[in-house]
């Protein structure tokens, strides 16, 4: 089964033929923060928040339901599908060109400083939980062996000014020099141009799905026999994001997003398949910066919702969108279907601190959505799809709340940079809380 960890998004799910123009830098979060509706705790609840019961590796493997993996390009199935943290990076290892599972390690002094900036979260907390691409891979060369980051992920556990913070990197540093993964080539992550020229930092919260505690989205925590709409919450900001100096006018784009799986525990015991892997995720973008675009209300492509199949998880269906304003629904921009909506901040275009994220994913909307991708592999529109079709794909309990569990969530962040060779995009974020659970 392919890892539900995504490593896509060059172009941001469509294009724009705004190139030129003025850079979109952070200016500024903008507006207040939305008020959310109270969280609930206890049992089927994911929530991590960042704190001082961080700071050992027993609080660490705690909050997070299992053991912390690191690795860029990551390729150990089990590891990756184990329950816990798993902080990994993707991109281009210049001098080691068939490492998987790359090492990790704490990083240059000089990388964290510039992270700490870009994030805005400190680094001098007493205890930092470190993770940087390492070349002490005995498949790198020996000029890479000595090479680390540039991008870096780094874990401040303090109550107040602490967060889980990430810096994504691509191209040269300040001084010029090069670190040790940067953005894929042409020929992207598999050979073949998928994912072509980006680099990705990502924390993902991997569930014990198939356990007896898995938690259900879309039941309710009260009584079982209540249907629930699942909710994802997530409180982050970006301190900075360099789009650089254009060098050849093409697209440039950096941006941070909340990933979350789900699966359905029956399709996964009748058997899965390429053609039925049983899961499928949400991707929403809490921020996005491109170069030349200064009004996102102008950019068509990013008014609605997409569906597309990942092949960098072996076809797994992505369901894309940008999170709208407190009360509105995004919708499909092919069949109008509502495929979720919002009710906490906007995605944001400039820098910002403690914005919350709060995302209602009905089960209606959900069977939306298995009707738009089932349609979608057999040719079909979603109204076409019969109950037949969408027991072939997701199961016979497709249509059963009680069957669809949390496969994982993360916070990601993504650059777009065919021009790394010659120009430096970055961006810096961090996160303070990430919640999953039902919503009666």
């Amino acid at each position: 089964m392919a890892a539900a960890l995504s490593a896509c998004g060059g172009g941001g799910g469509g294009s724009s033929t705004d190139t030129g123009g003025n850079v979109d830098q952070p200016q500024g979060g903008g507006g207040g923060t939305t008020t959310i509706d109270a969280l609930s705790s206890g049992t089927g609840v994911f929530h991590f928040k960042v704190g001082a019961t961080l700071a050992t590796d027993t609080g660490l493997k705690g909050a997070t339901g299992g053991s912390t993996y690191a690795a860029w390009n990551p390729a150990s199935s089990n590891k990756l599908l184990s329950a816990g943290l798993k902080v990994t990076f993707f991109g281009k290892a210049s001098g080691c060109p068939t490492t998987r599972d790359g090492p990790v390690g704490a990083g240059e002094a000089r990388d964290l400083g510039v992270a700490a900036a870009a994030a805005a979260i400190s680094s001098s907390a007493s205890t930092l939980w470190r993770w940087a691409p390492s070349g002490q891979s005995s498949g790198c060369n020996s000029a890479s062996k000595v090479l680390s980051g540039p991008s870096i992920t780094y874990l401040n556990p303090t109550d107040t000014t602490g967060g889980l913070a990430m810096y994504t990197h691509a191209g040269p540093r300040s001084d010029g020099s090069n670190g040790l993964v940067d953005a894929y080539g042409s020929d992207g992550q598999d050979g073949k141009g998928s994912n072509a020229h980006i680099i990705g930092t990502f924390s993902s919260f991997r569930q014990n799905w198939s356990s007896s505690s898995a938690i259900k989205p879309w039941v309710g925590l009260k009584s079982t026999a209540q249907q629930a709409a699942a909710r994802v919450v997530a409180t982050l900001g970006v301190g900075a994001a360099d789009l650089g100096a254009d060098v050849t006018g093409q697209t440039i784009q950096a941006k941070q997003q909340i990933d979350v799986s789900f699966i359905n525990t029956q399709c996964m015991a009748e058997g899965y398949s390429a053609k039925r892997p049983c899961q499928l995720q949400y991707l929403f973008n809490t921020a996005i910066y491109r170069y030349g675009v200064t009004d996102w209300s102008s950019v068509g492509w990013f008014q609605e919702g997409s569906v597309w199949f990942d092949p960098a998880q072996g076809g797994v269906p992505v369901i894309d969108g940008p999170v709208k304003a407190s009360g509105q629904t995004v919708v499909d921009g092919t069949s109008g279907l509502a495929l979720f909506s919002s009710k906490g901040d906007a995605t944001q275009h400039g820098s910002f601190s403690g914005k919350t994220f709060d995302l209602r994913i009905s089960f209606t909307q959900l069977q939306n959505v298995l009707r738009v991708i089932s349609g979608r592999k057999a040719g079909v529109a979603p109204a076409d799809v019969s109950d037949d079709l969408l027991a072939a794909d997701w199961g016979t309990r497709w249509n059963d709340p009680s069957a669809w569990a949390l496969l994982s969530t993360a916070v990601g962040q993504e650059i777009y940079n065919p021009e790394s060779q010659q120009r430096t995009v970055s961006i810096g974020g961090n996160l303070k809380q990430l919640y999953v659970a039902p919503q009666s």
